[in-house]
């Protein structure tokens, strides 16, 4: 084998020094600053989305804060406009019950009228029913119904004086 000949060996070895000077002296100078830069590049870049990042996740919690805010205020709204119209409805409710309250006393008091004027319209009227009934029950018990007919006819009217129509109160 030719490579193992030792009168090559020389020039082999000097040969073999300039191929690795050369390739060291290619990477120093050539591919490890484009390494470099490559990675400061990327070193640059993922600097820059880390601080992007935090500025969005700062931009997010100050959102998120006054989201959270603005709900507050909404629900705090939400229950004042509640209780007011929670108080309205409970005012209207008794002013409509005081006025149903009034119109049943008044419509009380108007049929209590009816009754009393039906009540002494009744007696009216049963005052010719009692006489005629009467007069009947004396013509047939007694045979002079004109003396205690006149008789009976004194004490009704002194009865009716006497008589009052009790007044129906609820």
């Amino acid at each position: 084998m030719p490579q193992f000949d030792t009168s090559t060996f020389i020039s082999q070895i000097f040969w073999l020094a300039i191929c690795l000077g050369m390739v060291i002296f290619c990477y120093v100078r050539i591919f490890i600053p484009k390494f470099n830069q490559t990675i400061e590049k990327r070193l640059s870049k993922i600097r820059y989305d880390l601080d992007q990042a935090e500025h969005m996740q700062e931009q997010a919690t100050l959102l998120l804060e006054r989201s959270q805010k603005k709900i507050e205020d909404a629900h705090r709204q939400v229950e004042q406009h509640l209780k007011e119209t929670l108080d309205d409805l409970e005012l209207k409710k008794k002013i409509q019950l005081t006025h149903i309250d009034d119109e049943l006393a008044d419509g009380l008091k108007a049929m209590e009228k009816s009754f009393e004027r039906q009540q002494l319209q009744l007696q009216e009227s049963m005052e010719p029913l009692a006489k005629d009934s009467l007069n009947q029950i004396l013509t047939h018990i007694i045979s002079k119904p004109s003396k205690l007919l006149s008789a009976a006819s004194d004490t009704t009217s002194d009865d009716k004086a006497k008589k009052k129509v009790s007044r129906v109160t609820h």
